[in-house]
């Protein structure tokens, strides 16, 4: 067993779900969206009870279900109303022993990246995570949930995900589990596995491969100027960057910006 798997063995599964519990109960979010918001949100359509895959809507800030798709009867045999009695917790419980510790810190890392991106940005990016789960009969089923964030309420904070949820266990025989969040529209992308010998800094997937090179170089000192220069690129351009850079990390200014970098491994 790899040093990596022995440490995160050892660590409760417990823990590991409520870092990312604890992350979605910081949120500050707006007393005015009611429980009913979402409806009009969810499609209303045959197709979901024939499809192959199982659709959710999940509140975050309740940690229930308040949508699940009929087809997950036939696919892994429970009521939709036990998910959406259940709740988080129901879920929870009938993930692999073996998956629950990796799945819980692998989801920990995505929800510190998505919850760093400047509120208006979230909605961009969609998230994915694969995991074994159990189902009524007791047998064991590897799923690719898809998340995508459907609502956000008036204070930016991340209220409702649309899920979508496929068995690809015949596709998938290895054990190690995949996380990642991707953007179409800005082309970054955060992958962690649970195989990974250290863990990466959830925000370094924030930037772009010419904003790190910025970033490195005004850690090392050097005005715009000559950064522009070096990388054959105008002083706007640099400019540009630098503001960029400050705007997603969230931080006031540049010499926070250094250590914020430093702090969490961007250079």
């Amino acid at each position: 067993m790899k040093k990596s798997e022995t440490s995160m063995s050892r660590r409760s599964p417990g823990k590991s779900y409520g870092e990312l519990v604890q992350l979605w109960q910081n949120q500050p979010y707006s007393p005015d969206l009611d429980e009913t918001s979402f409806q009009h949100l969810v499609p209303n359509t045959p197709t979901l009870t024939i499809s192959p895959c199982i659709t959710w809507v999940f509140d975050l800030r309740t940690k229930k279900y308040v949508f699940v798709s009929s087809n997950i009867q036939r696919l892994l045999g429970y009521e939709p109303k036990e998910w959406m009695q259940g709740g988080m917790k129901f879920a929870k419980d009938r993930v692999h022993p073996e998956d629950a510790t990796h799945l819980w810190k692998l989801m920990r890392q995505v929800w510190e990246f998505l919850l760093a991106l400047p509120t208006n940005d979230r909605q961009e990016y969609r998230f994915n995570c694969d995991y074994r789960l159990q189902k009524a009969n007791g047998t064991y089923a590897r799923l690719l949930e898809q998340n995508t964030i459907l609502q956000t309420d008036n204070q930016g904070s991340v209220r409702y995900l649309l899920g979508v949820c496929t068995d690809i266990t015949d596709w998938k025989k290895t054990e190690g589990l995949t996380a990642s969040v991707i953007s179409p529209q800005n082309e970054t992308c955060l992958v962690c596995t649970s195989t990974s010998t250290e863990e990466s800094s959830p925000f370094e997937a924030l930037l772009s491969k010419r904003e790190k090179e910025v970033l490195k170089l005004i850690a090392d000192g050097y005005s715009s100027k000559i950064i522009a220069d070096m990388l054959s690129i105008s002083f706007h351009t640099v400019n540009t960057h630098r503001q960029k850079i400050i705007e997603k990390t969230n931080v006031p200014n540049t010499g926070s910006l250094i250590q914020f970098a430093f702090n969490h491994k961007l250079i």
